[in-house]
């Protein structure tokens, strides 16, 4: 989805709301389409993997170790 390195970690979602606002045309967190993003959640994943191979970093930042998450999703 992102045609260029990721962002380091943004730290609240007040700081979070202008990129995706910059990013995503029209975001509005109340109508989130995720169909859109489907084709970006293995490359998400991997990058969130990346960050925190452990998965407990989401006790500092829940971002990191949604990787678990989406592997579940994607792979029941």
């Amino acid at each position: 989805m992102w045609p260029r390195p990721p962002s380091p970690p943004a730290g609240t979602s007040k700081k979070l709301l202008p990129l995706l606002e910059k990013r995503v045309p029209g975001y509005d967190k109340t109508r989130v389409d995720f169909f859109r993003y489907r084709d970006g959640v293995p490359q998400a994943g991997e990058r969130a993997r990346k960050l925190d191979p452990s998965g407990a970093e989401h006790t500092l930042s829940p971002s990191t170790g949604v990787w678990r998450l989406t592997d579940r999703m994607a792979n029941p």
